[in-house]
């Protein structure tokens, strides 16, 4: 892409580049767009399909996207946006739209399908840190249940395990830090149902900074949600040049506070 496309560097970028080399793009998404299919004000589509897990999803929305059209980036999915500045990329996994952090994007389709496997076969690990409102009752432990897609409401519902459309989900959390009106937590996904971190959180009573769909008192400025994807880590047998990939902390100055106080505990 040319320097000189004004319609496409008019506003900032949705991400900042973390790594990147001949078989993935690995970025931190820092702005409020959903990973691939329709936004809102171009309604270009790269691909969407019924709501399900992450992978589901990811299998739906896996086509090539090239050079953008001149569209400012703020206007474009994600996808759509690495697809302007890197070249053509293919998504693997999808983060919600409100929610930061790191994404990974194959460069061949090959590739794409051989990481989409992996992310079905929950052989990536991945790790989230939540910045909740309240305590845990534990500082460690597991919070499970059974949710349901809303579809119209998009949002996930707990439910009973003999409802026609529940599924098991699961994540793992331990606390990282404690202040005063807020816990940051660590969460690992043990199951990749769809809103699943913010659903079980907020179930019990620790619903995530900024996330009124699921508890929250109010709305970040920003419009993003206190759900940052820290780290993806691959199974070594894949053979890329780096296994673990990390991103940083939002700009936002509670963000870069809590950086600071999680690097002086480790």
């Amino acid at each position: 892409m040319s320097t000189s496309d004004n319609s496409i560097q008019s506003k900032p970028s949705p991400f900042d580049l973390i790594y990147r080399d001949e078989r993935i793009v690995a970025v931190n998404k820092t702005a409020p767009v959903p990973t691939s299919g329709r936004t809102n004000r171009t309604r270009r589509s790269t691909g969407r399909g019924p709501a399900g897990t992450e992978v589901e999803h990811a299998n739906r929305a896996r086509r090539p996207v090239g050079d953008a059209a001149a569209t400012e980036l703020s206007n474009l999915s994600l996808v759509e946006a690495v697809a302007a500045q890197l070249g053509q990329v293919y998504p693997v996994h999808r983060l919600d739209t409100p929610v930061t952090g790191v994404i990974v994007f194959a460069c061949t389709r090959r590739f794409a399908a051989e990481l989409s496997s992996d992310f079905r076969k929950q052989r990536v690990r991945k790790a989230y840190w939540a910045l909740v409102s309240g305590v845990p009752a534990l500082p460690e432990g597991m919070a499970e249940g059974y949710l349901r897609h809303d579809r119209r409401a998009n949002k996930a519902c707990l439910c009973d395990s003999t409802h026609d459309q529940a599924r098991y989900a699961a994540i793992h959390y331990r606390t990282l830090l404690t202040l005063d009106r807020y816990t940051l937590l660590e969460v690992r996904p043990v199951t990749g149902r769809t809103h699943q971190i913010r659903a079980l959180l907020a179930s019990r009573d620790l619903p995530i900074r900024g996330d009124v769909k699921y508890g929250a008192r109010r709305p970040n400025p920003d419009r993003m949600i206190g759900l940052h994807a820290r780290s993806i880590t691959f199974p070594e047998r894949r053979g890329l040049s780096t296994h673990s990939l990390v991103a940083p902390c939002p700009h936002e100055s509670l963000w870069q506070v809590i950086a600071s106080r999680v690097h002086e505990l480790t």
